[in-house]
């Protein structure tokens, strides 16, 4: 029987601080870091570094740090992911709550992220300009834009994320960019592109969702972008994807809100010719489509196509896939709802498209699923004849971001 013991202090002073790192590090819960930050100094350091990793700047935190100068000289520093919200167009530039805010953000010597929740362009734009006067501009490696931003041209939008020369991850939800009506139609056009303002230049990821005239913007953003996503692609924007050949994109996760519109899909991808990741979904199995939002629940029409908007997207990629990434939103059914994809189309491709046969890693990712992981496995692969042995597939629990709940 195993006894537990205190260890002499002797013996604990010669561990390694790296081995008591790991372990706060690791730690399952706030609670748990409270109280190792309590051990000692050096827990303490360990411990403020995962505590204050993400805060927000409320008037209480902001409070707090300008009270107790010991506090922010020790959880400033620690911050590496900033949010801010609902700084509005209202707020002048020189109004306390800006100056506060911009205040506490100059003393986040470790800040790499922020978040910007129903912020105007305005203040945007200022947080930026306050990064370039304290030669931090590109300390900022990645941007969360939530939230109606209104910004007054596009043009205006492009200096502004210009600014965070150092981005290299950017999401812009629900983010107009301001382009005039004459410019907000279907189809490509980069008349309101600036091509002298430069996109930030180790820009690697973009994120839209529910944000206009996404031709402009993945105009702009072409050059340097490897990986763009796109969880709830609208049906206006279906023709922008489907019209623009974006050749250096090599990762594209794509999901759909609402049933597209007949054989709107069945060139979306071809001429994308660095492709070689695809993650589509969420994917609805409740939805004969594979949609949150089905025209046919609602409208009745009949005349849509049977094939489910993931189907065609997939069947138009004319590059080589390397990994297929699926995200299935599950439903209260025995199996899941695995028997209402649409496997054989799946296994048409692995058996006999040319863009397939290189497949490393076939995914699939499972929210709200009643059943085991091991379960799910058992049901897809003896749906899946054309799986080449050279292509593993896996079965994971994903996050559900992006699922929109009934």
């Amino acid at each position: 029987m195993v006894h537990d013991s205190i260890l002499p202090a002797d013996l604990t002073a010669r561990i390694p601080q790296e081995i008591f790192d790991h372990i706060i590090v690791a730690a399952p819960s706030k609670p748990t870091l409270e109280s190792f930050s309590l051990v000692c100094n050096s827990w303490a350091s360990t411990s403020r570094t995962r505590l204050f990793e993400t805060v927000k700047l409320s008037k209480k935190f902001i409070h707090r740090m300008d009270e107790d100068a010991g506090a922010s000289r020790h959880i400033l520093p620690c911050v590496r992911n900033a949010h801010i919200f609902r700084m509005h167009a209202s707020e002048r530039p020189g109004s306390e709550r800006c100056r506060d805010r911009l205040r506490i953000l100059s003393k986040m010597t470790g800040l790499r992220a922020m978040t910007l929740k129903e912020c105007s362009a305005s203040f945007v734009r200022l947080l930026g300009e306050s990064l370039e006067r304290g030669n931090n501009s590109d300390t900022i490696s990645t941007l969360v834009l939530e939230g109606t931003v209104d910004f007054p041209s596009f043009t205006e939008f492009q200096e502004t994320i210009a600014m965070f020369s150092g981005l290299r991850h950017l999401s812009l939800w629900t983010v107009d960019p301001g382009v005039a009506p004459a410019d907000k139609h279907v189809g490509p056009t980069t008349s309101s592109v600036s091509p002298t303002i430069p996109v930030p230049p180790k820009l690697r990821s973009v994120t839209f969702m529910f944000s206009n005239s996404l031709h402009q913007m993945i105009s702009w953003f072409f050059g340097p972008t490897k990986f763009l996503e796109i969880p709830l692609l609208d049906l206006a924007e279906i023709g922008v994807l489907a019209q623009t050949k974006h050749t250096r994109i090599e990762r594209l996760s794509l999901g759909l809100f609402c049933d597209p519109p007949p054989r709107s899909l069945e060139k979306l991808l071809s001429g994308w010719d660095c492709l070689n990741t695809i993650d589509p979904g969420p994917i609805y199995l409740s939805s004969p489509l594979g949609t949150h939002c089905s025209y046919n629940d609602l409208s009745g029409d009949q005349s849509l196509p049977v094939t489910p908007w993931y189907s065609q997207m997939l069947s138009s990629i004319t590059s080589c896939l390397s990994r297929l990434n699926f995200k299935l939103v599950g439903t209260e059914e025995p199996d899941g709802g695995v028997h209402r994809m649409d496997w054989a189309t799946l296994d048409s491709l692995l058996d006999t498209s040319p863009f397939y046969r290189n497949l490393e890693v076939l995914q699939i990712g499972i929210v709200d699923f009643p059943i085991t992981l091991a379960d799910v496995e058992r049901s897809v692969r003896p749906r899946l004849p054309g799986l080449r042995s050279s292509t593993r597939l896996e079965v994971v629990w994903i996050s559900g971001e992006y699922v929109i709940s009934d």
